[in-house]
């Protein structure tokens, strides 16, 4: 090893050892007559403290006199804070028992603040607090000599990815792991010590925060025991997809590696945390939504100026009462707000209506699927709560959590333009088949729930690495020199759906820059080239993803479905 690179790892280690947490984890006790009677520690994981994605709060708690306890939870961030959190969970510790619970923690720019009441009358309260690091790393192993390394390697690459601002960096035990990988979802990057003990579930919720787009670094992979992410590691390179996202394998967990690891990031990490890019965050302009009904607010005036002028003061001077136009200007004013303000409130509606787009990975060989949905949604009235299903991610200005596994309706707020991302991984049992009807012919045997929309384009590279393209289920053999220009008049549909600047709803980042973020994550999910045995369509939808209950019309729908197939999907 040289003196500089000495010099610079020394460096790197001394930025890590500043950026690591200084208090995480808190002890609250609760006291009788001097003798603890029970115990509540907090540990908190927060994400990167850009907007969506979400970290957690793992929460043990233990009766020490042998009596029942109830320890109420909130997470809460002031009114304004975007987004606004608000959730209230209650923890029963039996005799003599120990309970454990893990809340979400959603990722932005204000971290929550925490408030653990034990018995209902002794009350520890952590305020909301702003946080300055714009990235975040976590670190998974059971060897603390290790974290310092691990962390320099995550900072030499966050450090590039981020803009140069350090970022945080959180060693986690094995064991301290949420089970579901949507409270992981808020971080950029995850660091696993292979030679760490790893759970079969912990080692599985870890592999489906990759597969649904998180960036997750495998060190001494050799020493994972049999399970799907050892599986994984063996059959990628440095570093390779799965799913959405992405995974390397390295030696160690040192700044040596950081050459190998910083592939996984396409550029600069957007305004955005989480597998939702920035581009999904555009408000989408709802058809018909706001807009003024420029012929019916013309006679409405007419009305007003022939009532307030000949009429009016023709029944007054008829009536002989001229003062009486103190009375009748004011009434005819107001009734006249009152018909334009109502027509407006009746136009829009009180049902839920919006726009969609979603981006999914369909993997039918192993039943499993990840997407990312952006919908701008308008309720007339606010629905009563908005269904979240395990494993998924809903991300929004304001998250209201109900206390049965759902959303409360005050996520939507009734007559405002809202934007609602959502990502989900899972088991998704849709598939398309196809049939070489001739050789430079293919027809697309289209599953019940998932087919080509109607005159849409669609790609197949069969795995022997030939190319097809066409409509309506009937594709032509594609020519290598014609697959690039095709290929580009599929990526302008990317465009189709219009934003609105008047309903973006904070200044993350402009308009432009977030189109051009979707249309980026789009193309660097397909690289402009299919690998050999997937396909690429426009769908009418996407049974997997979750809609959460919402019963809405949807004015525009556009769904981009990436699937991958086995031979057997091929009848010949």
């Amino acid at each position: 090893m040289s003196a500089r690179t000495a010099s610079l790892r020394l460096l790197l280690l001394v930025v890590v050892l500043a950026a690591l947490p200084a208090q995480d984890r808190k002890q609250h006790v609760r006291q009788v007559d001097g003798q603890p009677v029970c115990t509540v520690v907090t540990l908190k994981t927060p994400g990167a403290n850009r907007r969506g994605g979400q970290g957690y709060v793992l929460i043990d708690a233990v009766s020490n006199d042998g009596q029942a306890h109830r320890v109420s939870l909130r997470l809460w961030t002031p009114q304004g804070a975007e987004p606004f959190v608000e959730l209230a969970r209650v923890l029963e510790v039996g005799p003599g028992e120990q309970a454990r619970a893990v809340l979400p923690l959603p990722c932005g720019r204000m971290d929550p603040g925490l408030e653990v009441v034990i018995d209902g009358d002794d009350r520890n309260s952590e305020w909301p607090t702003h946080r300055g690091e714009t990235t975040a790393a976590l670190i998974v192993t059971d060897r603390p000599d290790r974290t310092a390394e691990s962390g320099a390697l995550a900072t030499a690459v966050l450090q590039i990815a981020g803009g140069g601002s350090p970022p945080a960096i959180l060693p986690r035990l094995p064991g301290e792991l949420p089970n579901d990988w949507a409270l992981l979802s808020g971080f950029d990057l995850i660091l696993v010590d292979g030679a760490s003990k790893l759970s079969a579930e912990a080692m599985e919720v870890l592999r489906r925060y990759a597969f649904a787009g998180g960036r997750l670094v495998v060190g001494r992979a050799d020493r994972l025991p049999p399970g799907p992410l050892a599986t994984a590691c063996a059959q990628l390179d440095v570093p390779g997809r799965i799913g959405l996202g992405r995974l390397a394998v390295v030696g160690q967990l040192t700044a040596e590696f950081a050459d190998q690891v910083q592939p996984m990031f396409a550029g600069k990490l957007d305004a955005a945390s989480g597998p939702a890019p920035a581009g999904f965050w555009s408000s989408l302009a709802i058809p018909g939504l706001g807009k003024p009904p420029v012929k019916v607010f013309l006679l409405v005036i007419l009305a007003f100026a022939v009532l307030m002028g000949p009429v009016n003061m023709g029944w007054l001077r008829k009536r002989r009462r001229p003062l009486l136009a103190l009375v009748t200007v004011p009434a005819i004013g107001l009734g006249t707000t009152a018909l334009i303000l109502g027509y407006g409130f009746f136009h829009d509606g009180f049902g839920i209506r919006g726009v969609q787009r979603s981006l999914s990975l369909l993997d039918q060989r192993s039943h499993e699927a990840a997407s990312v949905a952006a919908r701008t949604v308008f309720a007339g009235l606010a629905p009563d709560r908005l269904d979240l299903p395990a494993g998924t991610v809903l991300s929004a200005p304001r998250l209201v959590f109900g206390d049965d596994g759902h959303m409360d309706g005050g996520t939507l707020p009734s007559r405002t333009p809202t934007v609602l991302t959502t990502a989900w991984q899972g088991t998704a049992r849709q598939r398309l088949r196809f049939r070489q009807v001739a050789d430079d012919t293919l027809e697309v045997l289209t599953d019940t729930e998932l087919r080509p929309a109607a005159g849409t384009p669609m790609f197949v590279r069969l795995p022997d690495g030939t190319w097809f393209h066409g409509t309506d289920g009937r594709l032509q053999r594609l020519a290598g020199n014609k697959v690039r220009p095709a290929w580009q008049r599929l990526a302008e549909r990317l465009g189709e759906l219009e934003t609105d600047p008047d309903l973006e709803p904070s200044n993350w980042s402009t308009t432009g820059e977030r189109q051009k973020s979707f249309a980026n994550y789009v193309q660097q999910q397909f690289g402009g080239m299919l690998e050999p045995g997937s396909y690429l369509l426009l769908s009418d939808a996407a049974p997997w993803a979750p809609d959460h209950g919402l019963r809405a019309t949807w004015h525009l729908t556009q769904h981009w479905v990436h699937g991958r197939f086995g031979e057997e999907d091929v009848v010949r």
